[in-house]
């Protein structure tokens, strides 16, 4: 986990918190995840991790709520905008869910 303020006392071995750089984070999920998929959760670490250029898929899950607060996921201050390409959506009731490449 990506966190400004880890824990002094961890009680879980199969959870590592990591602090700093955006890279350094996202380059020690992918050796932890041998291969398999790293999530990232969270507006902040998405968009850090968009503007550094490690994102190659984006899932969005769009729901009937409309939610007045937070930090918008994609908010750039680098760039003005990043290319997706759709790979699939599909929808199971009143979820929609899209799924994108990210084209860098």
């Amino acid at each position: 986990m990506l966190t400004h303020y880890p824990p002094s006392e961890l009680n879980d071995p199969t959870i590592t918190f990591l602090k700093g750089n955006i890279a350094n984070a996202i380059d020690r999920a992918l050796k932890a995840a041998a291969g398999k998929n790293v999530v990232i959760i969270g507006a902040s670490v998405a968009q850090q991790s968009i503007e550094a250029g490690l994102i190659d898929e984006i899932f969005i899950h769009i729901v009937p709520i409309l939610l007045g607060d937070g930090i918008p996921l994609f908010r750039h201050k680098n760039f003005s905008y990043t290319k997706l390409r759709l790979i699939k959506s599909t929808q199971s009731g009143q979820i929609t869910n899209l799924h994108f490449r990210v084209s860098q």
